[in-house]
């Protein structure tokens, strides 16, 4: 019988493809003997997809944080803007307004948020993983 840690380190070696095909017949497994009702090929899909990409859990995790934090700052955005007609000027005004937590003012890696504003248009800028302003890993959402 091979370890739990033998057949991580084994499954860690493999290429994403291998990776893959051994996702596949692990949910087909699963759904044939009943311990899934219904496997979610799309997920599947999409989980497949990262492994063979290479993406890790990490950057998926990121990922799943900034599409949390992007939904969190358009409402927040929409609600002080039903609330007093105007766009904010810092992301402060949100928090003041009580439509943003304090917290939502970092990104996922915890570097602090910039909000500008043309009057018009709300622009939420962050620094990316590096921390650094002015980087190809910046980011920028118009709202």
């Amino acid at each position: 019988m091979v370890g739990s840690g033998t057949a991580i380190a084994f499954i860690r070696g493999m290429s994403g493809r291998w990776k893959l095909i051994l996702l596949v017949v692990a949910a087909a497994g699963a759904w044939r003997f009943g311990m899934v009702r219904r496997v979610d090929f799309h997920s599947l899909a999409r989980s497949g997809a990262n492994l063979a990409s290479g993406r890790t859990t990490s950057d998926l995790q990121h990922r799943a944080q900034h599409d949390l934090l992007r939904r969190r700052l358009r409402n927040a955005i929409d609600q002080y803007r039903s609330a007093t007609g105007d766009n904010p000027t810092s992301l402060s005004d949100l928090v003041r307004q009580g439509v943003l937590e304090s917290s939502d003012r970092h990104d996922e890696w915890d570097h602090e948020l910039q909000l500008e504003t043309d009057g018009q248009q709300v622009l939420v800028r962050g620094a990316g993983p590096d921390g650094h302003r002015g980087t190809s890993d910046d980011w920028t959402l118009r709202f």
